[in-house]
């Protein structure tokens, strides 16, 4: 029997090494290298990768890695990534952050008055129905509802325990910590621990009662990842790899012969019992057999480095055939078919390049204000216009008079031989007069506040038309800076149409701010 076991492994390995991991050069192309990158989520709803301090959403073209948050200068990191359709959730050091809009915004939606409560390990969907999100934190486990706004601790016995993992199998949440895997069908009502590490129970409950643990076990740090393929489930430790085919009921070691450094993450392939293994020596892969033994582990990733501390690995969502590896050394993606190889992509170099453009350029705010200030519909024009009217009542309105009254006087004589007449002087009188009136009820209101009323909608429809043709002009013209620098035209007429359109869309900003974008880059001192 032992004999035939052999001829078959020897077989399988042949045949693995034939016709499965081998590197093509052709296939290279920059992504995420050089740059650390702790941790990556692959769900329908899309493609995740984290470094420390940002995150990237996997855009429609191939290596289109788009940053879409960035943790500001801290001590703050990022630690792990969950998502489905309509939420991202990032867990960080000091608490989750969730964004609804595919990252244009985010909110805090849990954080402690503890540090270590705060410092969140891991994310995990209820998949029994509801819609309870769970996180595992440096001091045990949570529970928040579909709202995020109300959070519950479920740790019981795992209170003040990292928990470093968390995943529903079967309706059963399984949590990893350091001192071994924790399972529950309702977490608010306790724990069962099932695989013990690193205590006075430090012992496997398997078929095997009298199994020895390695001295250099002692040292191990705990569950870091559970998960099931057709042949059962797994759990991984930094030291070891546990497989039970009984429901979680027991558990058996299975040799890690082979794998060398710290164990991160176990992955499963489609196929039962094909198992991946990411450590800090890299990526390992091996095949159960129908005896629960696994052949010798043997390294796939040559072609990346030695010295690579891989963090995390995920199966591509569309191409099981492709592994996606996040490293201290960057993101690679690998083909693990007859023609397999591996890619190394970075969207560091073109994010710096974008960001050194970018930084010269005013941002939309600062467009935003010349655009109102040069067609003259600041917000503020109509609140002094009010203010103004109501200021006109407490003017008085002057009036002036000047008259000016002139008579003359004559006095006629008359006699028997003659008439004569005798002119007397002039009677001069003149007149001056001023009146003050004011129209106090104007202070409450005028037929003035009516008419700044009609001008203010008209005002804020022009308004809004403006920064609404703007706000177009300014993301386009963002959006093909980035086409541009990320993938340039190899074709003279598609770059040509390119280059063209983003001149029309400088002058169409130009044209609505008053030249403020070309002056602002005129005056930059690195153009």
């Amino acid at each position: 029997m032992c004999k035939r076991m052999g001829i078959l492994v020897v077989l399988f390995l042949a045949v693995w090494f034939e016709a499965g991991i081998v590197f093509s050069e052709d296939d290279k192309h920059p992504v995420f290298r050089n740059t650390e990158v702790r941790s990556i989520y692959i769900s329908d709803s899309g493609m995740y990768a984290a470094t420390k301090k940002e995150l990237y959403i996997y855009g429609k073209e191939e290596g289109e890695w788009i940053p879409v948050f960035k943790l500001p200068a801290s001590e703050n990191e990022i630690n792990c990534i969950w998502a489905d359709a309509e939420n991202i959730l990032v867990g960080t050091k000091r608490g989750l952050l969730l964004s609804r809009n595919r990252g244009e915004s985010w909110l805090t939606v849990f954080r402690s008055m503890v540090s270590e409560k705060s410092d969140i390990l891991c994310i995990e969907a209820s998949d029994n129905g509801g819609n309870d999100i769970f996180i595992g934190t440096r001091r045990g486990i949570f529970s928040g509802d579909n709202s995020l706004k109300r959070w519950k601790d479920v740790s019981a016995s795992l209170r003040n325990k990292p928990v470093k993992c968390i995943k529903f199998i079967d309706g059963i949440l399984y949590a990893g910590s350091e001192d071994g895997l924790y399972a529950a069908r309702d977490p608010g009502r306790g724990w069962e621990r099932r695989i013990a590490i690193n205590g006075p129970e430090n012992e496997i409950e398997a078929d095997e009662p009298d199994a020895v643990i390695p001295e250099e076990d002692l040292s191990d740090l705990g569950i870091n990842s559970v998960l099931k393929d057709g042949s059962g489930l797994y759990a991984s430790s930094s030291k070891r790899i546990f497989r039970s085919v009984d429901g979680a009921l027991s558990w058996q070691p299975i040799s890690t012969d082979g794998v060398s450094g710290r164990i991160n993450r176990v992955l499963a392939l489609d196929a039962p019992g094909s198992l991946y293994c990411a450590s800090s020596k890299g990526i390992f892969f091996t095949v159960m057999n129908d005896e629960n033994s696994s052949a010798r582990w043997s390294k796939i990733e040559d072609r990346i480095g030695r010295a690579v501390w891989v963090y995390d690995i995920r199966f591509d969502r569309q191409e099981t055939n492709f592994l996606w590896a996040a490293t201290n050394k960057g993101l690679y993606r690998i083909l693990l078919n007859d023609r397999a190889g591996q890619t190394s992509v970075d969207v560091e170099k073109p994010a710096i390049r974008l960001r050194a453009i970018f930084d010269q350029e005013p941002t939309f705010k600062e467009l935003q204000g010349a655009a109102m200030e040069f067609a003259e519909v600041d917000p503020d024009k109509i609140t002094r216009w009010r203010n103004q009217a109501k200021l006109k009542a407490l003017l008085p309105k002057v009036s002036l008079g000047f008259d000016k009254d002139r008579s003359s006087t004559a006095e006629i004589y008359t006699s028997a031989t003659r008439d004569y007449v005798i002119a007397g002087p002039d009677d001069v009188s003149n007149g001056f007069d001023v009146s003050l009136s004011w129209e106090l009820a104007d202070l409450i209101w005028s037929d003035d506040q009516t008419n700044i009323d009609v001008r203010s909608r008209l005002t804020t429809q022009l308004r809004n038309d403006i920064l609404d043709d703007l706000r177009r002009a300014y993301f386009e013209r963002r959006r093909l800076q980035f086409e541009l620098a990320q993938s340039p035209p190899k074709d003279l007429r598609t770059r040509f149409e390119k280059e063209t359109r983003l001149q029309e869309l400088t002058q169409a900003i130009d044209d609505l701010t008053g030249n403020y974008l070309s002056n602002h880059i005129a005056r930059s001192p690195d153009m």
